[in-house]
């Protein structure tokens, strides 16, 4: 069984065509990531337009995830807001064949730290896959503390964490709770590197869906202890980072994968496709890493 996640974890678009799941683009898609040494892929999460999905979509996706994950493993976004709902799911995921689990932190019923202590303990009782916890306030109103990632440590199935904070304190002190224990996985694609040099082991990546060589190249240049090569890569990915967030995501990053020539389909409402307004900047920034490949 998986018992730490490290490495760069592509958070993988959903490619739609006739507002249908587009198998052709979502392999494609697939071996474009293998290629590049992407560690894992997390399927059907905000990047993924998982809110999005139908329940038959989400299994449909995260099956051919799994045919064609190659050395890849695979972590299924199960996590919703209903506690029942989140455990059927991890249940499905587990049976399915993904390697880990991924459940965020209940949103719109902002749980007490309680209740998410009670939450997720009862997904990690009833389903026996590994299991990552999200913490994003900035698209939940909550945020799972410290002190609470302490009280889940008692569930072994509990192997890591995606933080995704501006706050890089938070690491620091999550940290004094977890130790070892949990692999703590970047959320933000800009504090990549700063999260790696303080404990962090690995990244859950929106812009490696469209530059994976790129990203993939820092974690490698960091982890040799190449850090002048890290941070050049830093700075390079620096403007994409940002512009991959002019609006919503994945409305900018599917417009990103176009402008490369890997088209994945527009998003779903109730998102709406990115500017066109804005496309000279997304290019500008895009261009500045292709540049460097």
């Amino acid at each position: 069984m998986l018992t730490r996640l490290q490495g760069v974890y592509t958070a993988l678009v959903t490619p739609f065509k006739h507002d249908r799941l587009d198998e052709s683009a979502l392999r494609a898609r697939l071996a474009e990531q293998r290629a590049a040494g992407i560690a894992g892929i997390v399927v059907g999460a905000t990047t993924g337009e998982g809110p999005a999905l139908e329940p038959s979509e989400w299994k449909q996706l995260l099956e051919i995830c799994i045919a064609e994950r190659g050395d890849m493993k695979i972590v299924a976004n199960t996590g919703t807001n209903n506690t029942r709902h989140s455990i059927a799911k991890t249940v499905l995921a587990h049976e399915m064949g993904a390697d880990a689990a991924m459940a965020i932190t209940p949103y719109y019923n902002k749980p007490t730290q309680e209740g998410m202590r009670l939450h997720f303990s009862a997904i990690a009782e009833a389903a026996p896959i590994p299991l990552m916890l999200y913490s994003v306030p900035s698209r939940t109103s909550c945020e799972l503390l410290p002190p609470t990632c302490g009280a889940l440590l008692d569930h072994p199935s509990i192997i890591a964490l995606k933080l995704a904070v501006s706050n890089l304190d938070r690491l620091t002190e999550i940290k004094q709770y977890v130790g070892e224990r949990w692999s703590i996985l970047c959320g933000e694609d800009s504090l990549f590197l700063p999260m790696l040099s303080i404990g962090g082991e690995g990244l859950v990546s929106v812009t490696s869906n469209v530059v994976p060589e790129a990203v993939v190249a820092l974690y490698r240049a960091y982890t040799t202890g190449d850090w002048a090569t890290a941070r050049q890569w830093h700075y390079r990915l620096y403007d994409l980072n940002s512009a991959l967030f002019l609006e919503t995501s994945p409305g900018p990053i599917k417009a990103a994968m176009r402008l490369r020539g890997r088209d994945c389909g527009e998003v779903r409402l109730p998102l709406a496709p990115f500017s066109d307004s804005k496309l000279e900047i997304l290019q500008r920034a895009l261009d500045k890493v292709l540049e460097a490949l």
